[in-house]
């Protein structure tokens, strides 16, 4: 289990002082708001999402609601898919809040939003499938061997799974331009500083056994 009740910096030492920064079960209520925008968008053609959603032009003219509200935007128009995608990040997130906590997990989904926001005002687009990709990112470092089932039926371990979602998201980009890759660029950054110091005793633990 990865540095489970210990702590490793500011962001640990910030949490461990402000215990109830964080919003307990956050992920339910995002999880819902996009139930609630999809069935708006079904009775009025679209028009949730495109009031919400992050769009550069729109942003510069004054909507500047659009910089926080694109988290609340479906996953899919599709209903099942919707439901599903519900239910993986309600299902990450809760693990990851059951991990660190509700402040570090609120953090992290914050400092995700805020580093995709600055990504979209450079891109003038953002997009919140990559930020809540990042919480399965997260806990596949965590459980690397951990299975689970692969469409509800191929049993595949987590660090498997892991690194073809990455390996997708680069197929993208070499088949979309790198515009792909810079959308999901500010989650993986967000990843890599919540989750550096596994990395940082991982290389440490590499560089003592290199050691003679």
């Amino acid at each position: 289990m990865l540095y489970r009740n210990n702590h490793y910096g500011p962001i640990d030492k910030f949490c461990s002082r402000h215990p109830r920064f964080g919003i307990p079960n956050l992920m339910m209520y995002i999880a819902f708001a996009q139930v609630a925008v999809f069935f708006v968008d079904l009775l009025f053609r679209g028009w949730g999402s495109s009031i919400l959603c992050f769009w550069g032009p729109d942003i510069l003219r004054g909507q500047v609601w659009r910089l926080f509200t694109f988290v609340l935007v479906p996953n899919s128009g599709n209903p099942f898919y919707l439901l599903l995608g519900c239910y993986v990040i309600y299902w990450t997130g809760q693990m990851l809040e059951r991990e660190w906590g509700s402040a570090k997990f609120t953090l992290f989904y914050l400092c995700g939003v805020l580093w995709s926001i600055l990504g979209g005002l450079i891109l003038g687009l953002a997009d919140i499938y990559y930020i809540h990709l990042s919480f399965f990112l997260v806990i596949a470092t965590m459980y690397s061997e951990m299975q689970v089932l692969f469409m509800f039926v191929l049993p595949i371990k987590m660090k498997w799974l892991a690194l073809l979602d990455v390996a997708l998201i680069l197929l993208q980009g070499l088949e979309s331009g790198p515009y792909v890759v810079l959308l999901a660029l500010p989650s993986f950054i967000n990843y890599f500083i919540f989750t550096w110091p596994f990395w940082s005793m991982k290389l440490g633990f590499v560089r003592r056994r290199a050691d003679p």
